[in-house]
This record gives C-alpha cells, sequence and structure tokens, in this order.
C-alpha cells in the first residue's frame, strides 16, 4: 500500500491569528484615538471658547457663587478664567473619555471585562499627567463611581486570579505600596495636591492600587462569620447613621463631646438590628 500523502500544512489558524491582530489593532485605534479626540477636544477647545467670555463668566460667578465660589476655586476675577478653564477642561477630558471607552469598548471587544481595565488605565494614567487642584473633587467622585460602576456591570478579566495571589501574599504587596509613599508626607492630598510630577505619579499609583485590590478582594476582606457567629449585625446600622450625620456631629458638638455622641449611638445600633430582624421574621412567616 502507498503511503497516505503529506497533509499541506494549514493556513487557516495564520490567518485566523492575522485577522484576530488587525481587529485588536483596529479596536486600539477607535478607543484610543476617540480617547485622544476628547482629551484634545476639552483641554485645548473648549478651555479657548470659554476664555472668549471670560468677562461674563467672571461676572456669573461673583452673581451666583458668592463667597463660596472662592472656597471651590471658582473665578471671580476675568484674569483668572483661563486658568479654571484649562482646569475645567482637565476634568471633563477624563470623565468624559472614560463614557467613551464604555460606550465603545464593549462593542469592539469580545471581553468586555477588559474594558474596566481600560478604565482603570486611563482614569489613573490622565491622573499621573495632568495636574487636578482641590476642586477637582466632585469629579473625582463620578470617575470614581464609573470605575465602580464598569466593575459591577462589565467585570473585570482576572479578578479571581489576581485576588487569590493577592490575599495570599498581602504582605508583599503592602509592603511595595509603602515603598511608594514618600516618608514624612502628612495631609489632605485630595485638598491641596502636589504640584510635582513625580510626586503626582506616586500618589496616583497609590490610590489606583488601592482600587484594584478593593475590586479584586474586597468580598474576601469581610468574613462571613462577623454576622452568622459574632452576631455583630448592629454594625452595620450604627455605621451607615455614624455615616450620615459625622459631619454635622463634629461640626454642632465640640471635642471630645462629638465622639461620646458618635459613640453612644451604638445602643440605637442594637435596636435598629433587632428590628430589622424581626421585621425579616414577620415577612418569612407571612410568605410561607
Amino acid at each position: 500500500a502507498k503511503d497516505a500523502p503529506e497533509a499541506a500544512p494549514s493556513t487557516d489558524g495564520a490567518a485566523g491569528n492575522q485577522m484576530s491582530g488587525a481587529r485588536a489593532l483596529g479596536v486600539g485605534f477607535v478607543v484610543a484615538g476617540g480617547v485622544a479626540g476628547v482629551v484634545l477636544a476639552f483641554r485645548v477647545s473648549v478651555p479657548w471658547l470659554l476664555d472668549t467670555q471670560a468677562d461674563m463668566i467672571a461676572e456669573m460667578v461673583r452673581k451666583f457663587g458668592g463667597d463660596g465660589g472662592k472656597f471651590w476655586g471658582l473665578p471671580t476675577e476675568p484674569a483668572l478664567v483661563s486658568q479654571f478653564t484649562r482646569h475645567l477642561g482637565t476634568y471633563f477630558a477624563l470623565t468624559c473619555s472614560n463614557m467613551w471607552i464604555l460606550a465603545a469598548g464593549p462593542r469592539c471587544v469580545s471581553r468586555p471585562s477588559l474594558v474596566t481595565w481600560a478604565v482603570l488605565l486611563n482614569t489613573y494614567g490622565q491622573r499621573c499627567l495632568f495636574h487636578r487642584p482641590g476642586h477637582e473633587r466632585p469629579f473625582h467622585g463620578i470617575d470614581l463611581m464609573t470605575i465602580g460602576m464598569a466593575a459591577y456591570c462589565l467585570g473585570l478579566t482576572q479578578r479571581r486570579t489576581i485576588g487569590k495571589y493577592v490575599m495570599r501574599y498581602w504582605f508583599v504587596v503592602l509592603f511595595a505600596l509603602a515603598l511608594i509613599w514618600p516618608l514624612g508626607w502628612h495631609g489632605r492630598i485630595d485638598v491641596n495636591p502636589p504640584d510635582d510630577i513625580a510626586m503626582r505619579i506616586r500618589f496616583s499609583v497609590f490610590e489606583g492600587a488601592f482600587i484594584v485590590l478593593w475590586l479584586v478582594t474586597g468580598e474576601r476582606l469581610v468574613q462571613a462569620e462577623i454576622f452568622s457567629e459574632d452576631r455583630m449585625h448592629f454594625l452595620s446600622h450604627w455605621a451607615l447613621v455614624v455615616f450620615l450625620i459625622h459631619k454635622a456631629v463634629h461640626i454642632v458638638v465640640p471635642a471630645p463631646w462629638n465622639w461620646v455622641v458618635l459613640f453612644g449611638l451604638v445602643p440605637m445600633g442594637f435596636v435598629l438590628a433587632r428590628l430589622h430582624t424581626a421585621a425579616g421574621a414577620r415577612q418569612s412567616e407571612s410568605a410561607v
């Protein structure tokens, strides 16, 4: 019998790899090009347009902002409008470019969970590159919410694997992050961010790392036995109440009595926990 002829080498795999590479390149071009366009528009075009209305903007700030406008860094004089609009363009550039990634990314990739990583890289990449004064805090809150919503809706690629090794080698992670933090630095970085780019990169990487750590290990940091065995349900109710009123208490009640008031609400946490448990039991009985 004759030997079977050797099969010709298949080119399907190579062609598939080429198509995948071309698709990935196209996706990167679309997403990155859109981000670059948004950043360019808000950092150049929008400030230029607003600068032409500097007198009107300053007048509106003085009229409607009052003394509170100065606290938030709003321009009360026409000469301050140019700097403010550049900062405002920086804030909108990051927020809107994240929206572009979330709008275009899931339509371009087969694994939407990769889009969350793109949002994280875009957020902290721009925070490293561009200085953002203290009055950007409302925009920072929006950006953090965007990251959280993206992780919740789209997922985060390799979250379980990364979380497993972070929990296993947590001491290495904390040691590495401790090396990033500048020795002796203290104060409110969100209120008085540093102008130096090296320090800005340090703090941005530090914050971004903790955001990622929370996303990949958040559910493993809280043990269910806190509630099932230790019966600490009251902590949830007490913490919620304190979170809502602590600022008002610190303003109205002088120290150290402000802390006495806050910790004095612990019995109320017990009461709320009991009421919540009783309501749940009644609901279960009625359902049966």
